[in-house]
C-alpha cells in the first residue's frame, strides 16, 4: 500500500474497471476512508449517468443540412446526353486516328525535337493547372452554399 493519495484517474479506474486495476492501487482504496469515498463518490455518479436519458435536439438537424445542400441546378437530361453523344464521338474518332495513321504517328513524335517536347509539356501542366484552380473555385462555391452563419 502507498502512503499517498492515488489520482482520480485512478480511483476512476477503480470504479470503472477493478479487475484491470494495480493491485497498489486496489489495496490503497480499500485501506484509504478519503479514496473510498471518493471512489464511492464516483460510483455514484457513473451510476446516475447510466440511467440520464439520452440527449436530444430540439430542432430537425438533418432537415438543416438538407435544406443547405439541396440548393443545387436541376440537371438538363437532353445536355447531358448531347455531352456523352459528344465523348463518344472523340473517343471514336481518336480511335479510327490512330487505327489508320498509328505508324505515321509514331514516327511523327520519335522525330520531334526536345524543344517542342518541353513546350507541350509546358502547355499541358499550364492547362492542368487552370483546371485544378477552376476545380478549387467550384469546390468553395459549394461550401459556401452550406455555410449557415
Amino acid at each position: 500500500m502507498t502512503d499517498e493519495h492515488i489520482s482520480d484517474n485512478n480511483i476512476q479506474q477503480y470504479v470503472l474497471d477493478k479487475l484491470n486495476c494495480m493491485n497498489d492501487i486496489i489495496e490503497h482504496v480499500d485501506m484509504c476512508a478519503s479514496c473510498k469515498a471518493k471512489a464511492d463518490t464516483y460510483q455514484l455518479l457513473f451510476s446516475a449517468m447510466k440511467h440520464q436519458s439520452k440527449p436530444t435536439f430540439e430542432f430537425d438537424l438533418t432537415g438543416l443540412v438538407l435544406s443547405g445542400i439541396t440548393d443545387h441546378e436541376p440537371t438538363n437530361s437532353k445536355a447531358a446526353s448531347f455531352t456523352w453523344v459528344i465523348a463518344l464521338i472523340g473517343v471514336c474518332s481518336i480511335c479510327v486516328t490512330g487505327y489508320l495513321f498509328g505508324q505515321y504517328l509514331i514516327n511523327m513524335f520519335l522525330s520531334i525535337s526536345a524543344i517542342a517536347l518541353y513546350l507541350l509539356f509546358t502547355a499541358a501542366i499550364t492547362l492542368i493547372c487552370f483546371q485544378a484552380v477552376e476545380m478549387i473555385k467550384r469546390y468553395k462555391r459549394k461550401i459556401g452554399k452550406l455555410d449557415f452563419g
